[in-house]
């Protein structure tokens, strides 16, 4: 595969923005002043480099002390709890919490998931869930074609060794098994934040899209099935205007733009609730696969 660099940011910015959440990420970028950003030109998927950015278990449970950070509901927990019949042996890879496991059990499926963040697993196993502490390479290495259903949500962007990490999804699938992969969209809300320290490593490595998602059955052992992109959520209304409007009145006004934001904030929100937000492209999108 041939790759292109895109673009390169300064690794002292990365760290002074999360030291304002009291949170130290230097360790990630020791020795390191710039990461970059590459581009697959077969794909379209980007990624960070070098890969020795990606966080680790105390970072996520430092951004576990967020409300938002574990939801229990996500759009993309009902799109996938639809293709999900009773009896079904499922995979869910980076389980979080294990809400979504949780809601599929109580509902006569069996599940696995596999979790790194302690803490996460903890309350997830407080739940009754089966859950290992292992990467899905690992997890592939015993459970092969064990599956009728692997999902992740929001997780694939967090893995350097990206396709070793689908290749071993796709080996613990039996044949004509789903893939059911939610990511970020990169090609929405969540790209117009000129901070984005979210969308950055030690967060992120990976930048998915509608494109380089369904690329995926260009290299895989997989046919695609069904690809949606997520319309905008009430929880992300506030995200929204801030990225419009909220961030450019704050830099203009200073100290004014609380009062300032008051109206127009107002106004959106009724707008959006009155049927725009159907119409914009929200934070997550979602592929189907069927292994061949």
């Amino acid at each position: 595969m041939q790759y292109k660099t895109r673009k390169k940011i300064k690794t002292d910015f990365i760290i002074n923005e999360w030291q304002k959440s009291n949170i130290d990420v230097s360790r990630f970028f020791k020795d390191i002043p710039e990461i970059y950003i590459y581009k697959c030109l077969d794909t379209g998927y980007k990624f960070f480099y070098p890969f020795n950015t990606a966080g680790d278990d105390q970072f996520y449970q430092d951004l576990q002390q967020f409300d938002w950070y574990y939801m229990k509901d996500k759009w993309e927990y009902d799109e996938a709890f639809k293709l999900i019949n009773k009896g079904d042996k499922v995979l869910e890879i980076g389980c979080g919490q294990g809400d979504f496991l949780k809601r599929l059990q109580d509902n006569n499926v069996d599940v696995t998931g596999i979790e790194f963040n302690e803490e996460a697993m903890r309350k997830s196993k407080e739940k009754g869930l089966n859950i290992y502490k292992e990467t899905i390479q690992e997890h592939a290495k015993t459970h092969q074609k064990r599956y009728d259903i692997v999902c992740s949500f929001q997780v694939m962007e967090h893995i350097p060794e990206i396709g070793e990490a689908v290749r071993a999804s796709i080996d613990t699938l039996k044949p004509g098994g789903k893939l059911i992969i939610s990511v970020p969209n990169n090609n929405s809300i969540i790209n117009q934040d000129p901070k984005g320290l979210l969308n950055r490593p030690p967060h992120h490595i990976g930048l998915w899209d509608k494109k380089s998602l369904s690329n995926l059955e260009k290299i895989f052992n997989i046919k695609l099935e069904k690809i949606k992109t997520e319309p905008l959520q009430r929880h992300h209304y506030k995200t929204y205007y801030n990225m419009i409007f909220g961030n450019k009145i704050n830099d203009f006004f200073g100290d004014l733009a609380i009062k300032i934001n008051i109206v127009p904030k107002k106004i959106l929100i009724y707008l959006l609730e009155k049927g725009l937000r159907k119409k914009i492209i929200g934070h997550s999108i979602i592929a189907i696969f069927t292994k061949k």
